[in-house]
């Protein structure tokens, strides 16, 4: 009886579960962005997943389930592919070296639009006139997830043709005139009407070209208060440059422009606005012939953008002070939100209304400054001088009694400015949900006008400035304020600094305005100003002083700090590892709502660590990280539901996490769906849905993809069994540095499978493996030294190599190692260690060790004690696997009734049957050893199939062993 050389490299498809991992949330964020990745993509067509989103600024977001799907879905010759031809990733290569991705798509012979943020995006030169850029290409007919097949690159000039930072767009020159194969986009100067279907094609993420269809539309009302299209369009960063195309018209509309992850919407700028500064793009629009015009009766599809009045304000404060009458207790903060409304906003419609309710509620019930509205004169009507007078009027000098004042800051005050905390602003009740420079510019021009000196009020129109993309005038304001003595406007400057919004980007500078607000206390700078030290940027790396930054921003209670600082007492990083630390920040982050909290604390419970493991605990924070949308949350709910760690199994719920989190682009999930479609687990078992969701954790990179695509091939499981497809995707595992793959593709080299047989190649990649601690890749590279295969045979290597794999608990290097403790190959002979061994490895149902362990308990030896009946049923276990060693140990049970009853037909049917497998054991024995009805049974069996052609005597002589001889064939 042999050992083992059954050395597979098995079906090793995981199902893993999203690692910890730090995430730095950024202040405030509102604009799209390229997608940034090594500067080694560059060139590349098929990226691997290594791209993130830079601090301060948001990717297009998904709205609800996300919906964008790749285009080669739909045929070839479809509308959808057909406009998409004009679509394409625009890659850039920055003189920093860095490289990222954005979409462009052809408007003309020579010239492509994109967005302004992408190029030169927030390191060139912000007037435009530099890109910033070393070189440009527009990769189109990408449409192959995963596969360069038909896609062509072309040049783009780095010099910006045209430009607009408020505006988002850019024109960049292309050459080589791909609009002649590729086609043209054509422009509209005509906004679609509310719940306009539309479709957004581009190129998310780098990958290959998707499109936005499935409740992709416009919004009600269409037009923003800021003069953007609204829509419900699925996008990801990589977005950025999209056309947003009406459905109707077949025409773009539309340019993709950023997300709003507070009111659920996505923005882009409609080219109505774009033509107006645009003399390029407008000579574009096909010119109307006399007959071509409209009859003037036509209802255009929506009216001509207009510009945001007065009373926008008017109506959210106005509305805001309803509210807080309706809500609160006392008319004390209703008050304050109507002479609020009263002071700025005189000739709206309901400022008499205001006035009464002002008279009659608030004299004399509460101590909040009464206003006499009826000596304020509307804006639109004042003078200097009247403004002077008024300032006064309003006031009597003291700013945070000012409705101007409250107004702005309404419209802009940041819950951790320190006059909030200190409870100076008495705005922050009127804080508005999101920040629209339209209604915060003016407001806040108007605080400033009247009080020049009052710091927060001009840090406050530094803050709206910024973000309608006024940088310059911005940072003086901001300036101005730090002067004054408003700390905060320092944290504000040191992030233009860091982004290079208004000044050079300058690492340096913006550490030191980090510093100024961080040791005053503003949680948001001492967290930035611990990740820039721990970092080392703009000051030598320290990880144990930036720490100490961000501990103090965690103590104050800012999510992101939190979430740093309990990654890093997870691994370690900047203070000594501290599990307990981790869960409890973790758990302070949580229990603020954060995703990333919840989900990181789950994991935590999950698996003991810093607090007591509970499965249930754990289930219930996966379950809130999920239900806001948390990718990795989804991914460890449905793999709770898969395998039964705090709730019943339901391999329904667990596909329906899968999903949501793979539709967002998580590869595990992917990964995920596509095992359970090959397994037909939770849902109807389908070989192509399988493989599908596969590419798309592959597309990403994603090795344990690739590893599952490989084995597919390579068993043949719902397609043809394809070894070169196999070796193809081991390889890329391989490559990837996946153990798995490594083992896989040394596999496919040591026995030629798809590739060129070669031994010493497949112990490169089998040591590789091995030395990552693949127990599969540590057993077939102790295979190699134990059989002298590409490598010198060399049985004290082969014996450490299956140890190692077999105290990982691998069966197959259990059963190999035991053997050579038996045997005294490697190391010094031990029956009982070998005993010990076979019992692990048959205990995990390993053929070879179930023989070896039933031999022993037959005879009584090594420690085992003498069972016939034991034996027989270990026997029975490894023949029914068809190991040919166990089935010839069965055949004489059954030949001699030992342990079984007489069973002469049976015998020899297990005698023929080892033999068949190469057994020869049988060939040994006496011509008269054997019994004589099981003898004759055999030879019957032989002569049947031609193997014999003497007599059915029960006599095993010469012709009867040449006969099994050659059954064995040998």
């Amino acid at each position: 009886m042999g050992k083992s050389s059954d050395h597979r490299f098995g079906d090793r498809l995981r199902h893993g579960v999203g690692a910890l991992c730090a995430v730095l949330f950024p202040a405030f964020a509102a604009l799209a962005q390229p997608v940034p990745f090594d500067s080694e993509d560059f060139g590349k067509i098929v990226l691997p997943d290594r791209q993130s989103s830079e601090l301060g600024f948001q990717l297009e977001q998904a709205i609800g389930d996300y919906k964008n799907e790749p285009i080669n879905i739909y045929g070839p010759d479809s509308l959808f592919r057909q406009m998409g031809r004009a679509v394409g990733r625009l890659d850039f290569q920055k003189r920093d070296g860095s490289v990222a991705r954005c979409t462009a798509f052809i408007v003309s012979e020579k010239y492509i639009v994109t967005n302004h943020h992408c190029v030169p995006g927030m390191d060139g030169d912000p007037t435009g006139a530099d890109s910033g850029m070393d070189q440009i290409q527009l990769v189109l007919g990408f449409v192959e997830p995963g596969r360069s097949t038909g896609a062509e690159r072309f040049p783009v000039s780095t010099k910006i043709v045209e430009t607009d930072r408020a505006l988002d767009y850019t024109i960049l020159t292309v050459f080589g005139d791909p609009s002649a194969k590729y086609g043209k986009l054509e422009l509209s100067d005509k906004l679609p009407p509310s719940r306009d279907p539309l479709w957004i094609i581009g190129h998310p993420l780098g990958k290959s070209q998707h499109i936005s269809r499935e409740g992709c539309a416009t919004e009600d009302p269409v037009i923003s208060e800021e003069q953007k299209l609204v829509h419900s369009c699925d996008t990801l960063g990589g977005n950025s440059g999209s056309p947003v195309i009406s459905a109707s018209t077949r025409q773009v509309v539309a340019l993709h422009h950023a997300g709003n992850s507070v009111q659920g919407v996505n923005f882009a700028i409609p080219f109505t606005r774009i033509f107006e500064k645009s003399p390029i793009l407008s000579a574009l629009l096909p010119r109307e012939t006399e007959e071509e015009k409209p009859a003037e009766d036509v209802v255009a599809l929506a009216p001509k953008v207009t510009q945001p009045t007065g009373g926008d304000i008017c109506d959210v404060l106005y509305q805001k002070a309803e509210d807080l009458f309706l809500t609160s207790s006392t008319a004390d903060r209703a008050c304050f939100a109507y002479e609020t409304f009263a002071a700025r906003c005189q000739d709206h419609n309901f400022a008499s209304l205001a006035d009464r309710f002002i008279a009659r509620e608030c004299r004399g019930s509460t101590d909040v400054a009464v206003v006499d509205t009826t000596k304020i004169t509307p804006r639109s009507a004042r003078t200097n001088q009247d403004n002077a007078d008024n300032r006064v009027a309003d006031t009597g000098g003291d700013p945070e009694s000012s409705p101007l004042v409250s107004a702005c800051d309404a419209a802009v005050l940041e819950a951790d400015h320190p006059d909030v905390v200190k409870g100076i602003a008495r705005a922050a009740d009127l804080q508005l949900e999101s920040v629209n420079p339209s209604v915060a510019v003016p407001a806040c021009a108007d605080a400033a006008e009247r009080f020049p000196d009052h710091a927060r009020s001009l840090t406050n129109l530094g803050v709206a400035l910024s973000l309608d993309f006024e940088y310059d005038r911005a940072n003086t304001q901001l300036e101005r304020a730090l002067d004054l003595g408003d700390d905060y406007a320092a944290l504000v400057i040191g992030r233009h600094y860091d982004q290079g919004l208004g000044y050079d980007r300058n690492d340096t500078e913006a550490l030191r305005y980090y510093r100024i607000a961080a040791e005053v206390g503003i949680a948001e700078a001492q967290s930035l100003l611990g990740h820039a030290i721990m970092d080392g940027a703009g000051v030598p790396q320290n990880r144990q002083e930036g720490m100490r930054w961000v501990l103090k921003a965690a103590e104050n209670g800012w999510v992101a700090a939190q979430n740093t600082s309990a990654y890093s007492y997870y691994i370690g990083d900047g203070v000594e590892q501290d599990y307990r630390e981790s869960a409890r920040w973790y758990r302070a982050s949580a229990e603020q709502g954060n995703a990333y909290g919840e989900n990181g604390l789950a994991l935590m419970y999950r698996d003991g660590l810093g607090v007591r493991q509970d499965h249930f605990e754990a289930f219930r924070w996966f379950e809130k990280a999920a239900q806001q949308g948390y990718s990795d949350g989804q991914l460890n709910l449905g793999y709770s539901y898969e395998v039964g760690n705090g709730v019943t199994v339901n391999y329904q719920e667990a596909v329906f996490w899968y999903r949501k989190a793979a539709e967002q682009g998580n590869s595990i999930a992917q990964n995920n769906m596509g095992i359970l479609y090959r397994v037909g687990r939770g849902v109807e078992a389908n070989g192509k849905e399988a493989l599908r969701w596969l590419q798309m954790a592959a597309d990403q990179g994603n090795s344990g993809a690739m590893v599952d695509i490989a084995y597919i091939n390579f068993i043949g499981q719902d397609v043809p069994v394809d070894y070169n497809a196999s070796a193809d995707w081991y390889q890329r595992a391989a490559d990837l540095g996946n153990p798995i793959g490594q083992n896989g593709i040394g596999f496919m080299y040591r026995d030629g499978l798809g590739v060129r047989q070669d031994y010493a190649e497949a112990v490169r990649w089998f040591r590789l493996s091995a030395d990552q601690g693949y127990s599969e890749g540590q057993l077939n590279l102790g295979y190699s030294y134990d059989v002298g295969q590409g490598v010198a045979e060399n049985k004290h290597e082969a014996a450490r190599l299956y140890r190692l794999s077999a105290d990982q608990g691998h069966a197959i290097s259990q059963a190999n190692l035991a053997y050579f403790y038996s045997a005294g190959l490697g190391v010094q002979k031990n029956e009982e260690e070998a005993t010990r061994l076979y019992r692990l490895s048959a205990a995990q149902g390993n053929a070879v060790a179930q023989v070896q362990l039933g031999y022993r308990a037959e005879w009584g030896l090594h420690g085992v004690r003498l069972d016939v009946a034991e034996a027989v049923r270990l026997y029975q276990a490894s023949a029914s696997q068809g190991d040919a060693s166990a089935e010839y140990q069965l055949a004489l049970m059954y030949e001699f009734a030992k342990g079984v009853g007489y069973d002469p037909n049976r015998a020899a049917q297990l005698f023929y049957s080892s033999l068949q497998k190469g057994i020869t054991t049988a060939t040994e024995r006496g011509a008269n050893s054997w019994d004589a009805t099981t003898a004759r049974r055999l030879q019957t069996l032989l002569r049947n199939d031609g193997y014999y052609n003497g007599a059915i005597d029960g006599i095993m002589g010469p012709n009867a062993r040449s006969a099994m001889m050659r059954l064995a064939g040998r």
